[in-house]
């Protein structure tokens, strides 16, 4: 205590001040009874009258209340002025740091008190001065982060408006709240004309032919699923423009987060009238050369048949070969001229499927034997994995069994050849759909063509230097049939390994009614 009190402090002032107070306040009463008792009070108190010291008493109560009032007021200044004295240095502190601004960071000493408050004053300048040098670095640093993100936003706003595929971002409640240049000329649309406006109300979809209901949008499945959704390449979709007129595009809806966090979409989609002029001009020369080789080839088979058939005892053993191989190649011809003409049946919607109850393990088994002499001739061996209870389906079984077909000689032709060539066929069911799974250790499919292998006519590279026959249209047409009985058709493939298919298809009701239709094709 004695040591704090030896220094400047001001808790010792404030003490100080405290004790000349009282000491005033005591000392004043005591003089001032004192004076008024010595003149007032007689020498002679036995003599004096009781009514005479009543009105001493009554004068001396009022001279000390005017005393104490007095003395009081003189407490109340001496206190003021005291405190104000104390205080004065706080408060011109509070207003110095009130006074500062991140435009303004001055801060001068004006306390010379010698005491605490003056230490606080130092320390506060002291405080400024360094917030003064901090705030300068940092604002350097935003402003050199600043620079940097506007020429970042500048330059993927660039990247995003000189791009020709078209660019919508929806929020999470599918408003749109950007297009790029290239989505405002597909739609026919001015700048903001569509931004805050639903993404079902602005790119208006249809699927072949058939409007895409809200619920159905791409744009709605990919932020209710949280997950991307791309359309078929085999599947005709075109959006509507400000005139009305329909568009065919491709298109993709992407998810973009924060974290965990969905934020929205970017809707990405490419005018492909070009493309689907040439996939029409391609069904048109497909359809107009299949249908005029038909007749001639019609004839040739005909012809070669009743050659093979005659005995001709003229032929050589060389001529016999000959025509062995003539009608080998007719035949193959009017095999590819078939598919031919079921494909372009398929593009035209020409098919309408007959449902019925359907034992994927015997549909399974009728493709394996139709296959399997080709299998041996190849040394390709074919695995079956069946589970024990019969899984059975509502489908059409010719439809279903020419994806299977196409699946599993496709496998055998890709595997053969190679050591140890194998084909793994297995059947899963659950209780809403059955997976057929078929897994070659062939050829694969190259990673950079995987994306068009359900297209019309394509092959793989690999695919050709194989010398396969094939017109490519075993898998387009699969996929074309999944489409029309409501299966789907997955993949995986490693390029020189081999490749796995899998077909899911619903697992309806085996009690389901069958359709009553006849199959049109």
């Amino acid at each position: 205590m004695w040591l704090l009190l030896s220094q400047k402090s001001i808790l010792w002032k404030a003490i100080l001040y405290s004790i000349v107070l009282s000491t005033l306040t005591i000392g004043s009463f005591t003089v001032v009874a004192y004076i008024f008792l010595q003149s007032l009070i007689p020498h002679d108190v036995l003599g004096a009258n009781i009514f005479d010291f009543m009105q001493t008493a009554a004068f001396l109560g009022r001279t000390l209340l005017v005393a104490g009032s007095l003395l009081l007021a003189l407490a109340v200044v001496l206190a003021f002025s005291f405190a104000r004295h104390l205080l004065q240095p706080i408060l011109d502190i509070q207003h110095k740091i009130q006074r500062l601004d991140t435009r303004k960071w001055s801060y001068k000493r004006t306390v010379a008190t010698g005491d605490e408050v003056e230490q606080l004053d130092k320390v506060m300048h002291s405080l400024v001065q360094r917030l003064r040098s901090l705030y300068g670095h940092q604002e350097e640093i935003i402003a050199q982060k600043t620079g940097e993100l506007e020429a970042e936003y500048a330059k993927d706003r660039a990247i995003l408006q000189s791009l020709t595929l078209g660019i919508c971002v929806v929020d999470i409640a599918g408003t749109v709240r950007q297009l790029n240049d290239a989505a405002q000329q597909l739609l026919q649309a001015g700048a903001g004309t569509f931004i805050g406006k639903p993404a079902t109300h602005v790119l208006m979809l249809s699927q072949n032919d058939q409007p895409i209901t809200p619920k159905e949008h791409p744009v709605r499945i990919c932020l209710r699923k949280r997950m991307p959704v791309h359309t078929d390449p085999g599947t005709h979709m075109a959006i509507q423009r400000q005139d009305g007129a329909y568009i065919p595009v491709k298109l993709s809806a992407v998810p973009f987060r924060k974290g965990h966090k969905i934020l929205g979409a970017i809707v990405l989609f490419q005018d492909m009238t070009a493309e689907r002029e040439l996939d029409d001009m391609k069904t048109d020369f497909i359809s107009l050369a299949s249908h005029h080789l038909r007749t001639p080839l019609s004839a040739l088979e005909w012809y070669l048949e009743l050659l093979a058939t005659e005995e001709n005892h003229d032929l050589t053993v060389a001529q016999k070969s000959f025509l062995s191989e003539s009608r080998r190649a007719a035949k193959k011809m009017t095999t590819v001229l078939d598919e031919l003409m079921d494909a372009d049946r398929f593009s035209q919607g020409g098919i309408v499927p007959v449902t019925q109850d359907v034992s994927t393990h015997a549909l399974i088994a009728e493709v394996v034997n139709g296959v399997q002499k080709t299998a041996d001739k190849a040394n390709v061996r074919i695995e079956m994995h069946m589970c024990k209870k019969p899984i059975v389906v509502s489908t059409d079984p010719l439809l279903f069994g020419i994806i299977l077909q196409n699946l599993i000689s496709n496998a055998v032709h890709y595997a053969a050849g190679r050591k140890g060539a194998r084909i793994h066929i297995s059947c899963h069911g659950t209780a809403r759909q059955s997976k057929i799974i078929v897994e070659d250790n062939g050829i694969g499919i190259p990673f950079a063509e995987r994306g068009r292998i359900f297209e019309k006519l394509y092959r793989a590279k690999n695919a050709r230097e194989h010398k396969v026959n094939g017109a490519g249209l075993g898998l387009y047409m699969s996929k074309k049939i999944a489409d029309k009985i409501g299966a789907e058709i997955a993949f995986s493939s490693q390029e020189g390994k081999g490749t796995i298919f899998t077909v899911s298809i619903p697992r309806k009701s085996a009690t389901a009614r069958k359709t009553s239709k006849k199959r049109r094709l």
